[in-house]
C-alpha cells in the first residue's frame, strides 16, 4: 500500500514538472510574438520617413502580382514621364496643391508623397529622382503607382539605368574605418545643377484682313512680320558625363516684342471697273422634250443674270418681269448646257433647265446690281 502511494506521488510530481515546462514554453512563445509585433510597429514608425519602404497613414493595399495591376488599373495619362518629373495629361483630375502618394509596385514600397504643382496650365509632380536614388531598385523597368485620396490614379512606367546610383567610393577599400563613409556616399548623386539664361525667339502671328477691293484669293502683305526675343532663365541638371537630364524654367523676360504680319486677302468676285452684266429671260422646266425647254413643256418662267461668263437664275416663277426682280431668296448659279442656249441648275433640290430666249444688251457692272443680288464686288 505504501509502495502504491509512493508511485502515485512520483507520477504526480512528474506530471507537475511537465505542466510547468509547457507553461514556461508557452509564456516564452507569447513574449517572442509580442516582441516581434512591437519591433514591426517600431519599424513601421521609423519607415514612415520620406524614401523608406513603408506606406503613409493613408496607405492602401496593392495586389501582389504585377499582372493583377495591369489588369486592374489603367496606365496614367501623362504628357511626359522622367525619373524626376511626371506631367499629368489634362484629363487627369488633379489640382495644384493635391497630395499624391507614389509607390514602387515591384517591391512594393512607398516612395514619397508629392505636392501637385502647376505651370502654364500643366499639372505635375517633381523631385522623384532624389528619393528613388535612395531605394534599392534593380536596373530595368518599374511601375510607379500614383494614389490620390486613397484612389489609384493609375501607373506610369520608368526605367532605371545602370548608372542611376552613384557607385560606392573605391578609395581606401581595405580601411575598415571607411565603411561608414562609403555607406553614406553610395546614395550621393554626381549630378550638377546650374542656372542658365537662354535667348529664345517669339514667333509672330499673321493677321488676315478682308479686302473687298481685291479679287478673291489674292493676298498682299502690308506689314512684314518680325520675330521677337525673350530671355528665359532655366535651372538645368546634368549627369556626371555632362548630359542634360532635366531643366526647369524659373523666369522669362521679353526683350523684343514680336511684330505681327498683316496680309490683305481679297474677298470680291467681280470688279465694277471692268466687268459687265446682262439679263436674259426664258422658260424653266424639269423634263425638256427637245434639246431645250419650250413653251409646251415649261413649268415656270425664269430670268437669268450673267456677269462676265457666270450665269445666275434670279427668278423662277409663273411670271418674271424683264428687269430681273429677285423673286428668289438666293441666287441659283447655273452651268451652260452643252451646245445649246439652255442652262442647268438645282432648284428646290431638283434639277431644272433654264433657256435664254430673250437676251438683253450687256451693260457695265455697278454696285447697285451687286448689292441687289448679293454679289461680292469691289473696285481695283
Amino acid at each position: 500500500m505504501n509502495n502504491e502511494k509512493k508511485e502515485m506521488s512520483k507520477s504526480l510530481k512528474f506530471a507537475l514538472v511537465i505542466i510547468g515546462v509547457l507553461l514556461i514554453i508557452a509564456i516564452a512563445v507569447i513574449l517572442i510574438v509580442i516582441g516581434n509585433s512591437k519591433q514591426m510597429d517600431g519599424n513601421d514608425s521609423a519607415l514612415n520617413e520620406p524614401g523608406t519602404s513603408t506606406t503613409p497613414e493613408s496607405s492602401i493595399s496593392l495586389p501582389d502580382d504585377t499582372q493583377e495591376l495591369l489588369e486592374s488599373y489603367e496606365t496614367l495619362d501623362t504628357v511626359s514621364v522622367t525619373l524626376n518629373q511626371i506631367v499629368f495629361a489634362s484629363n487627369v483630375e488633379v489640382s495644384s496643391g493635391d497630395k499624391v502618394s507614389v509607390y514602387v509596385y515591384s517591391l512594393p514600397q512607398f516612395v514619397e508623397t508629392f505636392t501637385v504643382q502647376e505651370e502654364n496650365g500643366s499639372m505635375y509632380i517633381n523631385g522623384l529622382e532624389t528619393v528613388l536614388k535612395t531605394m534599392s531598385l534593380e536596373i530595368g523597368t518599374h511601375h510607379l503607382v500614383l494614389v490620390l485620396d486613397d484612389q489609384i490614379l493609375g501607373y506610369v512606367e520608368i526605367t532605371i539605368p545602370e548608372d542611376f546610383r552613384t557607385e560606392i567610393s573605391e578609395e581606401n577599400p581595405d580601411n575598415e574605418n571607411s565603411n561608414e563613409s562609403n555607406s553614406s556616399n553610395e546614395n550621393t548623386s554626381n549630378t550638377k545643377t546650374e542656372t542658365k539664361v537662354e535667348t529664345e525667339n517669339i514667333p509672330y502671328s499673321t493677321e488676315e484682313i478682308s479686302e473687298v477691293n481685291m479679287k478673291r484669293g489674292e493676298r498682299r502683305v502690308t506689314q512684314a512680320g518680325q520675330v521677337g526675343r525673350k530671355e528665359v532663365t532655366y535651372q538645368i541638371t546634368y549627369d556626371e558625363s555632362g548630359k542634360e537630364i532635366s531643366r526647369k524654367k524659373i523666369s522669362e523676360k521679353i526683350v523684343v516684342n514680336p511684330v505681327n504680319e498683316k496680309v490683305l486677302v481679297g474677298s470680291s468676285d467681280y470688279n465694277i471697273n471692268t466687268d459687265t452684266y446682262r439679263y436674259s429671260v426664258g422658260y424653266a422646266c424639269q423634263n425638256p422634250t427637245s434639246a431645250m425647254c419650250t413653251s409646251s413643256d415649261s413649268e415656270m418662267y425664269s430670268t437669268t443674270l450673267t456677269v462676265n461668263e457666270d450665269h445666275y437664275v434670279v427668278c423662277v416663277a409663273k411670271s418674271c418681269s424683264n428687269d430681273g426682280l429677285p423673286y428668289l431668296g438666293s441666287l441659283i448659279k447655273v452651268n451652260p448646257y452643252s451646245n445649246t442656249i439652255m442652262n442647268v441648275g438645282t432648284y428646290q433640290g431638283e434639277t431644272w433647265y433654264f433657256t435664254e430666249q430673250g437676251v438683253f444688251d450687256r451693260q457695265k457692272l455697278t454696285m447697285d446690281i451687286c448689292n441687289k443680288y448679293g454679289l461680292a464686288c469691289g473696285s481695283w
